[in-house]
């Protein structure tokens, strides 16, 4: 049996309760009646590029309700929505839309970032995201990335490259040469042939890299750091045309 204190606590316990969910039901009531005021839109810089404004986030938020926001009550405005409209957008990493209690709509964006462009003689460019993912060339910004051509190039564009099994291993590459500072200055495009195969064309030098398949990158890498560090300092930067680092255990320079 309870004590008549326990009783006593019980009851002032559930009271609390039971007042602080009336005060936050009318907090969060005011709260909705409440009129949009204004839109604060901030987009994440990428070297200074902006592959969507301001004018399209604000069309796509239109969108996602039909109707004016701006001095719409906030009990009409899905939030949420408008998130999943943002995001849907292809040069959209990540959307947060909110509210504060002056009546203000906050939207903060978040860019997908190329890190690679596909380059078609047939068909349109297209770019390869931070994400793996594959993007249209965008009117408003060009991004100064990797180029990537070719005959093998054109079937990057079907798919996301995370998606098939040489996708992703090209991927993988791709991550490597844009997070090391060497290797993104120095290799300027990457020509993929029928057979899949990678040719390097170099920022410096008159070389050109055959690379073979997108597998073991790391130990592929590790000879061609032989070759730059050790070999061209000894021989001269323009001693040979090309060096071949697809054959295992092997430096071919010719």
């Amino acid at each position: 049996m309870k004590s008549k204190k326990q009783i006593i606590k019980s009851i002032k316990v559930v009271t609390v309760t039971i007042l602080a969910l009336l005060f936050f039901g009318f907090v969060e009531k005011q709260h909705n009646e409440k009129i949009c005021k204004s839109i604060q839109i901030k987009i994440n810089q990428w070297q200074n590029c902006y592959f969507i404004d301001e004018k399209d986030i604000r069309e796509l938020m239109h969108l996602s309700t039909g109707t004016p926001i701006i001095g719409s009550s906030f009990k009409n405005l899905d939030l949420k929505k408008m998130e999943n409209k943002i995001i849907s957008h292809k040069f959209v990493h990540d959307a947060e839309v909110y509210r504060d209690i002056r009546g203000e709509l906050f939207v903060n964006i978040v860019q997908n970032r190329p890190i690679a462009r596909i380059i078609q003689s047939d068909g349109p460019d297209a770019y390869i995201s931070s994400e793996g993912e594959v993007l249209p060339i965008s009117d408003q910004y060009t991004a100064r990335v990797l180029l990537i051509s070719g005959t093998g190039a054109n079937e990057l564009i079907r798919s996301d490259l995370i998606d098939t099994e040489f996708g992703s291993n090209l991927f993988k590459l791709l991550e490597i040469i844009d997070t090391d500072p060497f290797w993104r200055a120095e290799i300027a495009q990457i020509e993929i042939d029928h057979k899949g195969e990678l040719t390097f064309h170099l920022q410096v030098g008159k070389q050109t890299v055959a690379f073979g398949q997108p597998v073991e990158i790391s130990k592929k890498l590790k000879k061609l750091d032989i070759f730059f560090e050790q070999i061209l300092p000894q021989k001269g930067w323009n001693s040979y045309e090309m060096v071949s680092v697809k054959y295992r255990d092997q430096i071919i320079c010719k």
